[in-house]
């Protein structure tokens, strides 16, 4: 469930952990990492943009092609009748 939230939150948008936070109003950082963020890059859907830099200064989180591609196969079953 977590995970498919920060998919859907992240979108086809490039974002920090703080404005992933803010969108899904969350404070806890370290509960939104442990329990949101890292299960989503462990399982292989949301990559980051600096993935030898976890703390880079300008670290940001996108989709990856396999989170893409889940998610335009939801909206191809949504659409058909």
């Amino acid at each position: 469930q977590q995970v498919h939230t920060i998919m859907n939150v992240i979108g086809n948008e490039i974002l920090s952990v703080k404005e992933i936070m803010l969108i899904m109003k969350l404070s806890d950082r370290v509960n939104f990492i442990s329990n949101y963020l890292n299960p989503a890059i462990h399982d292989g859907w949301v990559e980051a943009i600096y993935p030898n830099q976890p703390n880079h200064p300008r670290q940001k989180y996108r989709l990856t092609e396999k989170a893409l591609a889940w998610k335009k196969a939801q909206l191809s079953n949504k659409q058909q009748p």
